[in-house]
């Protein structure tokens, strides 16, 4: 049994094994140059009727604007999204879609169930709803 003080080795070690899930399940569906910290931006853009702020991706996914800038750059880059200036404000930059983008929809979607399906095998809904109870207070006292 893994000890109580070694949870943060212990999430390290889970973020490092679903990002190798996800790197082989776009890689199977020809997903070239992606890594897993892609698919939370798609997740927000294609929620967000494909075009969003910079900032609110950020916000809606927990990171650092300058670490959502390096992945959106990445994607703009392989095609699948453009970046525009907002014309009111020139610091405020928008990210939408490409058709390229948008046609990964399903396999995103197919991948991210899979990548659901992994994380909870064998876990009772009590369980997944204190799972997600202590990481969000853990979230919280940083």
């Amino acid at each position: 049994m893994i000890p109580k003080n070694a949870v943060i080795g212990l999430i390290g070690s889970l973020r490092e094994r679903y990002s190798k899930f996800l790197e082989k399940e776009l890689k199977a569906c020809g997903i070239q140059g992606m890594v897993g910290s892609h698919g939370a931006i798609f997740g927000c853009l294609y929620q967000n009727n494909g075009q969003m702020k910079v900032l609110e991706i950020a916000k809606q996914i927990g990171r650092s604007k300058s670490t959502v800038t390096g992945l959106v750059n990445k994607l703009e880059s392989l095609g699948y999204v453009t970046k525009t200036n907002c014309c009111v404000d020139g610091r405020c930059t928008y990210v939408r879609l490409t058709d390229k983008g948008k046609a990964v929809r399903k396999d995103f979607d197919a991948i991210s169930k899979r990548l659901i399906e992994r994380a909870y095998k064998g876990f009772a809904e009590e369980e997944k709803e204190a799972l997600m109870a202590a990481l969000e207070k853990m979230c919280r006292n940083f």
